[in-house]
């Protein structure tokens, strides 16, 4: 139903945060830099 829907997309959001969390530092100097 409508609630699965939404327990879904809150997992996937939990595991794209650790996963941007566990990622080095360094990509994200890098995406920053280039963004600049």
């Amino acid at each position: 139903m409508f609630v699965d829907i939404l327990v879904g997309t809150l997992l996937i959001v939990c595991l794209v945060i650790s996963t941007a969390a566990l990622t080095p530092p360094i990509h994200r100097r890098r995406r920053h830099r280039h963004s600049l």
